[in-house]
């Protein structure tokens, strides 16, 4: 499903739905795997363990996706977050 919900910095849950409904962006979908990379170059993992000792959340370098829908697999999808990284 994709759902919207205006950016806010709050520590309430966002408001889903208020932008534009959801809706779904797959059908008969048969199976969706999560792969995470810490760093750039490095191994892809499907558990996101980062070296951080804090507990703040680390976003990774990048996800991948491996979808298969309707029988039929599909291209790799690859999003990076390196933009969204604070400076250090």
């Amino acid at each position: 499903m994709l759902s919207f919900a205006p950016l806010a910095e709050s520590d309430r849950p966002p408001a889903w739905n208020s932008v534009a409904p959801a809706f779904p962006l797959i059908s008969d979908l048969d199976k969706v795997r999560f792969f995470y990379q810490l760093s750039s170059g490095g191994a892809w993992s499907e558990q996101m363990v980062t070296d951080n000792s804090s507990r703040d959340a680390e976003l990774p370098r990048a996800i991948a996706l491996e979808i298969v829908a309707n029988g039929q697999p599909w291209p790799p999808v690859i999003v990076q977050f390196d933009q969204h990284r604070p400076a250090l």
